[in-house]
């Protein structure tokens, strides 16, 4: 998670975020503060991400970033 701290661009948050997913990881409460990252590519990454981690927050997570998705596509809609 030190990693992800010092992370600057998206690009290097995406590679962070990809290692965690393959790798030893800390709560996804951890990552909460990504769910609302301006960068759709590292939303898009900590949604897939996020699919082996376990735990409600894992959940609430993955729900609201498809709840957040949902709702730009609606305003593209328009």
């Amino acid at each position: 998670m030190a990693r992800l701290e010092t992370a600057a661009t998206a690009d290097e948050i995406i590679d962070v975020l990809c290692e965690l997913g393959r790798g030893r990881r800390g709560g996804a409460e951890e990552l909460a503060y990504l769910a609302d990252h301006p960068d759709p590519d590292v939303r898009d990454t900590l949604e897939s991400v996020l699919r082996v981690y376990r735990g409600r927050e894992a959940r609430r997570l993955r729900e609201r970033l498809r709840s957040s998705d949902s709702s730009a596509s609606g305003l593209d809609n328009r």
